[in-house]
């Protein structure tokens, strides 16, 4: 695991989940309040990256759904 020098910067995030979804299912929101809708652990973990990477200046948005 790589050492930080600096203070890690937290990000405010919205995660609202749909009850007894199986897969796992709901949005995710970032801080610039714009909202992806994902199905299944792996599009969620895409969802989060992408919205880390845009709040760093990437790319962002898009909608995942993954089977």
């Amino acid at each position: 695991m790589e050492k930080r020098t600096e203070r890690a910067r937290r990000i405010p995030l919205r995660l609202e989940l749909e009850p007894g979804a199986e897969p796992i299912s709901g949005r995710l929101t970032g801080p610039d309040g714009v909202g992806e809708e994902f199905i299944g652990w792996l599009a969620l973990s895409a969802a989060l990256e992408r919205v880390t990477r845009a709040d760093d200046g990437g790319p962002a948005g898009g909608r995942l759904a993954s089977p």
